[in-house]
């Protein structure tokens, strides 16, 4: 009894182990020498984003896109297109934003990424949100400047 119990466990431990770490397991991502430098791309970009030198994040954001394109993973090309996006709304490149996150909505829902999804949808609404109160703002200046005028005349 006590031996088939250890067969078992030692069985169960190797069945993990190969599961564990065989290339098509969730669990065995290890990334190459490309990604690790991709990675170091987008903190680069995260860190130009935070100084304000958004034309520097833009160039290594969009590195990293290429790299991951190229080796195929889908999470980190959602988050480097989300990433884009939200770049190009704080530079105020609002069509290129615009772009980037629609790109990001589509490829979150072909993956069936939910939480990339979200952040697809919410940095979308924050883009939008922005040019409304703008063009909120410009109406209301401009209904004040022609309310003043008006109010200069005699009649």
């Amino acid at each position: 009894m006590m031996i088939t119990r250890k067969i078992r466990l030692l069985l169960f431990v190797c069945f993990l182990f190969i599961a564990g770490f065989s290339q098509k397991s969730h669990y065995s991502f290890k990334p190459d020498q490309a990604e690790k430098g991709a990675e170091i791309l987008l903190t680069r970009a995260d860190t130009a984003y935070l100084a304000a030198r958004y034309n520097v994040a833009l160039d290594y954001a969009s590195e990293a896109l290429e790299v991951f394109r190229v080796t195929g993973n889908k999470k980190r090309q959602l988050y480097c297109i989300t990433r884009l996006g939200d770049i190009c709304r704080a530079a105020e490149i609002r069509p290129k934003s615009y772009k980037f996150l629609r790109e990001a909505i589509r490829l979150a829902q072909d993956i069936g990424d939910s939480s990339g999804l979200a952040l697809a949808y919410n940095n979308y609404a924050a883009t939008w949100y922005e040019d409304d109160i703008r063009y909120t703002d410009s109406v209301i200046n401009i209904c004040r400047s022609l309310n003043g005028n008006r109010r200069s005349r005699k009649y």
